[in-house]
């Protein structure tokens, strides 16, 4: 099979796409672009766009921003990550948001107080299924009412007597 010659339209889209480039160098790193990750830990991630009609180089050591200051997590390999590249420039690309898959640590930090469902109805704190081992630094939550064992005295958990203080809910 023989090539057709190029038409003038083909000449001029050629044209213009080499004017538009050289006009607009950066023009590929504008926008937000999907990666997987290869690798992660708490603050930076490697890893590669997601197809390969991506005009993009694989990634290393990309910082996170997340939209919620203070937060971090270790996303799993293969997590989908967005990142965009600061004011265009190809040598300044940021983590901006993290796909639906669960990482497998998150932090949540603040400086003074940090408020979880200060307003909400109940509050989760995961499904407590899981048990602990002695010795742990993770514990239990106990709940108001539960029983609880002290030295040898056993009993319900109460407040002293006094105006009531507000109490948190917690589903544990």
């Amino acid at each position: 099979m023989i090539a057709a010659e190029p038409t003038a339209l083909d000449r001029a889209m050629r044209a213009f796409r080499a004017l538009t480039r050289a006009e607009d160098p950066a023009r590929d790193y504008r926008g937000i672009w999907e990666y997987s990750v290869e690798r992660a830990d708490s603050k930076t991630f490697d890893g590669t766009p997601t197809s390969s009609d991506f005009p993009l180089p694989s990634l290393v050591g990309v910082p996170y921003r997340p939209s919620l200051a203070g937060s971090s997590c270790v996303p799993t390999k293969g997590t989908l990550v967005y990142v965009a590249f600061a004011n265009a420039d190809a040598s300044r690309p940021v983590v901006l948001a993290f796909g639906p898959t669960v990482p497998s640590s998150a932090t949540v930090d603040a400086t003074g107080t940090l408020a979880v469902g200060p307003s909400a109805a109940l509050t989760q704190l995961g499904s407590g299924s899981e048990p602990v081992a002695p010795g742990s630094e993770l514990g239990r939550v106990v709940r108001y009412g539960d029983p609880v064992m002290v030295g040898v005295a056993t009993g319900p958990i109460s407040l002293p007597p006094g105006p009531p203080a507000p109490l948190a809910k917690v589903k544990a």
